[in-house]
């Protein structure tokens, strides 16, 4: 006998799947906001790397280029 219980697993089910939804939009956004940060600083490292003279910087073997002798 149908007694409801396929109209309530139904819209439970529904119910889920939206929630589930809402929350992938929403970890999308964040996520969208943190690779426009981490592009935005990125961008300001390489800014500071060309301003700051070898001398002052901390590592500055990693940071600058080496220079070859070509005979």
């Amino acid at each position: 006998m149908f007694r409801g219980t396929t109209l309530r697993s139904m819209l439970l089910e529904a119910y889920g799947f939206w929630q589930f939804g809402q929350i992938a939009l929403i970890a999308a956004i964040v996520s969208y906001i943190a690779a426009g940060l981490m592009l935005v600083l990125s961008i300001f490292g390489f800014v500071h790397l060309r301003r700051t003279a070898p001398e002052a910087e901390i590592l500055p073997k990693l940071a600058t280029r080496v220079q070859v002798n070509v005979t």
